[in-house]
């Protein structure tokens, strides 16, 4: 009898340990990926779809976590489809060279509110690649979970578009990721 407890207790921690990571998806059509910068002192705001990757997270052990998504760029949508071309061109992300914006992060630590989380991470725009702290707030939700953050990244750092006195060098991403 004690050995079918430990037994049964070895299983649990195991599948606690594994289980609580298990890899998931991000749900395309239940996700959001967006963009606000100033351009001519106008705020412009933008989406992309075609998210893809895998998300391994525990919020009991977040220094567990594993994230790697990418997104297509070809779909960027800011309601203006000359616009939205200018963007795909070699001006700005040069899409037929990079189609996809990739964020792989390794490490997660815990935020100061409850439930809330610092994904540090590798940005690659194009053919650079940086560091960046992204801070997201993680909710369990229909058998998965949604992600939620917002940071900023200077698109000049990743050679989007160029110098320019109409445009900001600053954009901010907010994030709205389901996964299941």
């Amino acid at each position: 009898m004690k050995a079918t407890f430990v037994v049964l207790g070895l299983l649990f921690t195991l599948c606690r340990n594994t289980c609580m990571a298990q890899a998931m998806h991000p749900v395309d059509e239940s996700s959001k990926v967006s963009f606000f910068i100033k351009n001519f002192g106008v705020t412009v705001d933008g989406s992309f779809k075609g998210l893809q990757g895998e998300v391994r997270f525990d919020p009991a052990k977040p220094e567990a976590s594993a994230f790697e998504m990418s997104l297509d760029v070809n779909s960027i949508n800011t309601g203006i489809a000359r616009r939205d071309r200018h963007l795909r061109s070699d001006d700005y992300f040069d899409v037929a060279r990079f189609p996809k914006i990739n964020v792989k992060g390794e490490k997660v630590t815990e935020g100061k509110e409850k439930g809330s989380y610092v994904l540090h991470a590798k940005l690659t725009i194009k053919d650079v690649t940086r560091d960046i702290d992204i801070p997201f707030k993680a909710v369990a939700k229909n058998g998965g979970y949604q992600f939620d953050g917002t940071f900023r990244v200077n698109r000049l750092d990743y050679k989007v578009g160029g110098n320019s006195i109409s445009m900001a060098d600053q954009a901010t991403v907010v994030l709205q990721v389901f996964t299941k």
